[in-house]
């Protein structure tokens, strides 16, 4: 029988993988209203959003949120 070496890269992603479609889609969400609001100029509603986005996004929407935060201070 032949040995198979798993994937770490791929065994890692699944491991953080633990939120729902809709949960990401919901945070997607908050990220496109959030800018929406920064081209509106209301900033702070945009922070709060975004807040919520890195608190409870994945890793990859944290990271859009945090650079779309940082470009407004």
């Amino acid at each position: 029988e032949p040995e198979v070496s798993p994937e770490p890269e791929v065994e890692a992603e699944a491991e953080y993988d633990f939120m729902s479609d809709a949960e990401s889609a919901a945070l997607q969400t908050r990220l496109d209203l959030a800018q929406a609001y920064i081209d509106m100029q209301e900033t702070d509603l945009a922070k709060e959003l975004l807040q919520t986005v890195i608190t409870r996004g994945s890793a990859e929407q944290q990271t859009q949120a945090k650079q779309i935060l940082e470009s407004l201070s």
